[in-house]
Parts: structure tokens; sequence; C-alpha cells
């Protein structure tokens, strides 16, 4: 389902509203993000909103809505749904792996004691926000992907051109394959091998292979790394859309219909694409 600017407008508005009802509860209870950041923790979050809204205008932006930060966020949403008095843990690099909670901080950074009535506010309103941020990003954290992964398969397959020529001997052919490398450092160290004599090339040849080798084993891992986080992204959209149904529901039930079928429809979307 593609938003008309005012149907996303509109989302982003009731995002900026919950974000605000979740700044007041865990401004008064002390709920911050960490010792180093203390931000309510919901407004790291918003920081995503406010990367997106921006159209990816400044390299912070490209950086914030990448897929990998965005995985983590959308399980620390799900994870501050089910626990929304618990910690954070937002270490770099932004990971789907990265850890939710911090056993070293006290789970409530103030005397004053949220009631079991702030609980369940708090948490409703972080499965509201939850179900929204993932359905809103899941086009960002796609694209993110995509080029990412695109790119680095690209480098791969260029530096795999390289090595056949390096055995081959063509030093045209070799000079031109180097100039597509986006590996600037990779991209010198070849040229500087097509000025050795043919004697030193010889002696740096075995090094200049391996070296090869090695930055094809970094970018493989980098795209495992990324096709990990775009499936935790995916995978934990699902989870807070089929946890968070009845909150779809009430969320619809007062006219807020444009919220339940642009969800629904972006699980729909992800159901259909799902598989690797």
């Amino acid at each position: 389902m593609k938003l008309s600017a005012d149907q996303q407008q509109s989302l982003v508005t009731l995002l900026a509203r919950f974000c605000d009802e979740i700044i007041a509860i865990e401004s008064e209870y002390h709920l911050m993000l960490s010792q180093a950041d203390l931000r309510p923790r919901i407004d790291y979050f918003h920081d995503a909103i406010r990367a997106f809204t921006a159209a990816r205008s400044t390299p912070a932006d490209e950086e914030r809505l990448g897929v990998q930060r965005l995985a983590y966020d959308v399980r620390a949403l799900r994870f501050l749904a089910e626990k929304p008095l618990s910690p954070l843990s937002p270490d770099q690099p932004m990971s789907p792996t990265t850890a939710l909670v911090t056993k070293t901080q006290p789970l409530v950074a103030t005397a004053k004691k949220p009631d079991r009535n702030v609980k369940e506010q708090l948490s409703e309103l972080y499965k509201q926000y939850g179900l929204l941020f993932s359905a809103l990003l899941k086009p960002a954290a796609d694209l993110d992907y995509h080029e990412r992964t695109d790119a680095m398969n690209e480098e791969v397959t260029h530096i795999k051109e390289i090595e056949a020529l390096l055995k081959n001997n063509n030093a045209q052919a070799l000079s031109n394959a180097a100039a597509h490398l986006d590996n600037q450092a990779l991209q010198a160290v070849i040229l500087q091998y097509l000025k050795q004599s043919t004697g030193k090339q010889k002696a740096s040849l075995p090094t200049l292979l391996a070296n090869l080798k090695l930055t094809v084993q970094k970018l493989d891992k980098a795209i495992l790394a990324v096709d990990n986080a775009h499936h935790a992204y995916a995978t934990t959209q699902l989870a807070i859309y089929e946890n968070g149904k009845d909150t779809l529901k009430k969320m619809m039930s007062h006219g807020i219909n444009i919220v339940g079928a642009f969800v629904e429809a972006s699980v729909r979307n992800n159901k259909q694409g799902k598989g690797r």
C-alpha cells in the first residue's frame, strides 16, 4: 500500500503524538536511555522518524536509517512493549544481536516507582508506536539492505575478476578493472603492483592475492550481517503485528482506519517477500 503525502504525514503526526505521550511518562519517572544519554528512551527511536521525514538529506540521516540500526530499533520497541520499565543498551554498532537489557543499571532510575496503570499505559503506547514505526520504516530498511548488498556483491565480482586477471597477467584489463573498485586502498595497491618490474610483481603476487581473498571474506561477512539484520527486521515486524492485533483494532475503532490498512498491507508484503 503506497501512501499519499497527506496519509504519510498523518502517520508521522500520530507517531509524534505517541512520542510526546511517552516522553511525558518517561520524563516523570526518569526512564532515560542511558547514563551517557539522558533523553527519554523514546526520543532515541524518534530520531529515525526525524531522519525519515528529512528524506535522508544528510549522511547522518542515511546512517540512522541503516537496516542494522532499524533492526535494533524494532526489536527494542517490541521489548519495551513487553517490559516497559526495563532499560536499554543501544551499543554501537547497532545490530540485531545487541543486548537489550543493561544489567548494571537499576530497572527504574528514580525512587518514584510507576504503578500498574502507568506500566500498562506505557506498554500500550509502545505497542502503538512500534506498530506504526515498523510499518512506516520498512521501505527504508529494504532500501538500505538492497543498496548495500548490491554494492558489496558488485565489489566481490570486481575482485574475483581482478584475481583472474592477475593470474593471467593482463595488465591493461587489470588497470581497467581496478578503476571500478570502491575500495580505494585496494585500488592503490593494485595500481602500485602494475608499476613494479616483472620480477617484483612475481614476488609480491602471493601477498596481493591473499589480500584480495581477505577482502572478499570481509565483504562476505558484511553481506551476511546486513542480510541477518534485514531478516531480523522482517521477523520482528511480524511479531509486533501478531502481538498488537488488539491494539490495532482499538486504533481503527477510534477512526484511524489508515493505520490498520497500512500496517496490514506492510505485513502482507513482508510475508510475500519472506524467504532468503
